[in-house]
């Protein structure tokens, strides 16, 4: 099976040491961290752990359980320099959505884009690939005012090198353009990630194990193979009911999705 990466949030109420742990323990040794597993250790203890569990780290992104709008500039461009001392190669900046801006959608983009404009001064210079990823719709207000893949390619050719895309599947999986700006992105070399869940069918904002929703998954990661995509697949799962799982049942179960969909 191809290598996977696990985005830290898949386990989210446990911490560092425990969730690294538990990856260790069935042979995973790729991660994306977030800020919430960070801060309370520091910089030290989490590169200590990380070396403990033979684990590199592919990415770093902010904090989960907290107001999008409430997280600056500043704080940001803490998660690229702190993407550089764990030599992890990106950093994932959710652009503000609606909430707390004043002004209209078309402001709260301009100024976005402006934003990531001086956070990629930050990331070349760290040499940190600043990755973006558009959120589904549904979200702008509470998240992100970047919402389709064709925005964020355009917003990539705007801002130039050292950025990149995340493709999250429970974010762009409904897009009737999805597949042809797929292509667009891979063919101007934008990809710079994949998160794999699957999308609940009984419309709760919950995600579910691959194989077991709504998403036709086998056709999406078809299409990455066809555009020899050799990047990360990363598993990122969030709903509070695969959190309260028994962790080793869990994982089985995630990695069984993964063996099936990846080969």
């Amino acid at each position: 099976m191809r290598e996977i990466c696990f985005n830290t949030i898949t386990n989210y109420h446990l911490d560092m040491e425990s969730v690294l742990k538990l990856y260790h323990n069935f042979g995973v040794s790729h991660v994306t961290l977030w800020r919430e597993k960070i801060d309370p250790i520091g910089i030290s203890n989490t590169k200590r752990l990380l070396e403990n569990y033979g684990i590199t780290v592919n990415g770093i992104c902010g904090w989960f359980n907290r107001p999008k709008s409430s997280i600056t500039i500043q704080e940001k461009r803490r998660s690229i320099e702190i993407a550089a001392e764990l030599s992890a190669p990106t950093v994932t900046i959710l652009v503000p959505g609606m909430d707390g801006f004043k002004g209209s959608l078309e402001d709260c983009r301009k100024a976005s884009l402006e934003e990531l404009e001086s956070l990629l001064d930050t990331a070349r210079k760290n040499q940190v690939k600043l990755v973006i990823e558009p959120v589904h719709p549904k979200s702008l207000n509470s998240v992100s005012c970047l919402n389709t893949l064709s925005q964020a390619i355009e917003w990539c050719e705007n801002l130039g090198s050292g950025v990149g895309i995340e493709l999250d599947v429970n974010n762009i999986w409904w897009d009737p353009h999805l597949y042809k700006n797929i292509r667009l992105a891979a063919n101007k070399n934008l990809i710079s990630g994949v998160q794999l869940s699957d999308v609940s069918k009984d419309g709760s904002q919950e995600r579910v194990i691959m194989g077991k929703g709504a998403c036709d998954l086998k056709a999406f990661v078809s299409a990455l193979n066809e555009l020899k995509y050799n990047g990360v697949f990363e598993v990122e799962l969030i709903g509070e009911s695969l959190w309260k799982r028994d962790s080793n049942q869990y994982m089985k179960e995630i990695l069984q999705s993964c063996a099936s969909l990846l080969g």
